[in-house]
């Protein structure tokens, strides 16, 4: 190929990587969240109707689902353990979404919306609930195992032996780009995965914003994690593990790298560290996994699920004692729980349920009833506690 033609080629993404950098700093901030609303508003949205046996319960439940792929993939997982098909019913534009949802020819008992602040401020209703896309957090480093969880984390990378290394050399970025970072991303979320660019992420370490942390079993390297400084706290961004193998698992890779990193930040002279971006329901994986560590949420997406009930049958009763979540209100975060009688929970109950969702820093819990004889969910009726204590004000963040 004639050189000329390579640096043709070039150009395209030189443009793409610069208007992405553009986005994402500071100066523009305000812009990626309306580039987004603009896109949403002229764009179509996919529509599926996701059909399932809730797990608890064993019942079946139907959802209207409006929004892209992964996100959907997302929910039918978490919400069906994939015991679920889904039908498309097609693309629509947004300002068709309340005829589809009057008609709601599927009798479906849940809505779900994708969608950002000024769409959430057109369809949200009174009884809705917007629940950010993501969440991020952040943990005073080094890390301390206070848990059960983080304590046996600690003794495992102990007993494997596990070190670290930090290293700024192109070739192990690509190594670990290729062999730790897309197997393990892929083998745990498969078509849920939203994966970074190769190109993208040599951007960014090609400008010296990125060092790798890789973790160590002997002479082999079997995790890896790429830390980002220059934007506030220094941020865990990417992580993987050598070909996804279970026995780096076992040896407590994932664990050695959030620790380690941890240690390295403070040595660095910081006092906190950005864990990354999680999703916002409790029963989540990454969520569980983050949390015995004592993270807090610190900001939000600027997108998120609009999340309405059309009614209350088994199924969707059983997704909802199961699935607590953190939503937003008026500006806040609060945590959200359902239980099928207010009365039967005691006092050292509540609690303890209490102490669970304030130590993430939301600013209160409001507690539904959702019982056998409930066709409805009201939400007028949720016992009400705020958070006396130590209160995170998120913001908004992007992945």
């Amino acid at each position: 190929m004639p050189q000329n033609s390579i640096v043709a080629k070039s150009r395209p993404y030189a443009l793409n990587t610069y208007l992405r950098e553009a986005l994402r700093s500071h100066r523009f901030h305000w812009l990626r969240p309306t580039l987004h609303v603009l896109k949403s508003i002229i764009a179509k949205s996919n529509i599926w109707i996701i059909d399932g046996t809730e797990p608890s319960s064993g019942n079946n439940l139907r959802i209207l689902y409006f929004g892209s792929d992964v996100h959907k993939n997302y929910i039918a997982h978490l919400f069906f353990l994939d015991n679920c098909h889904d039908i498309s019913i097609g693309r629509y534009y947004y300002w068709s979404i309340p005829y589809i949802i009057k008609n709601n020819c599927a009798n479906c008992s849940l809505i779900i919306i994708e969608t950002n602040y000024l769409l959430r401020r057109i369809y949200q209703a009174a009884d809705d609930f917007y629940i950010p896309l993501w969440l991020s957090a952040s943990a005073a480093v080094p890390l301390v195992p206070n848990r059960k969880a983080s304590q046996s984390d600690v003794r495992r990378i102990r007993n494997s032996r596990l070190e670290c290394v930090v290293t700024n050399e192109l070739s192990e970025f690509n190594k670990f780009y290729y062999s730790m970072y897309l197997p393990y991303l892929i083998q745990r979320h498969k078509d849920r995965a939203i994966v970074m660019d190769y190109e993208y992420m040599m951007h960014r370490v090609t400008h010296g914003e990125c060092e790798l942390l890789l973790i160590r079993k002997g002479n082999e390297s079997i995790a890896g994690a790429l830390l980002v400084f220059g934007e506030g706290l220094p941020k865990l961004w990417a992580m993987g593990i050598k070909d996804a193998a279970p026995a780096y698992l076992r040896d407590g890779a994932v664990a050695a790298t959030y620790y380690f990193l941890s240690l390295y930040f403070r040595e660095r002279g910081y006092d906190s560290m950005h864990v990354g971006f999680s999703r916002p329901f409790l029963t989540d994986g990454v969520f569980q996994y983050k949390s015995k560590w004592d993270v807090k949420v610190t900001g939000y997406s600027s997108s998120g699920f609009l999340l309405r009930t059309v009614s209350l049958p088994h199924g969707l009763k059983g997704l909802l004692w199961r699935s607590p979540f953190v939503y937003l209100e008026k500006g806040q975060v609060w945590g959200a729980l359902f239980v099928e009688d207010l009365r039967q929970m005691t006092d050292k109950s509540l609690k303890r349920v209490q102490k669970e969702f304030f130590r993430f820093g939301v600013s209160g819990l409001s507690i539904y009833r959702c019982g056998e004889a409930d066709d409805e969910l009201d939400r007028s009726s949720a016992r009400v506690f705020h958070n006396d204590g130590p209160v995170v004000k998120g913001r908004v963040e992007e992945l």
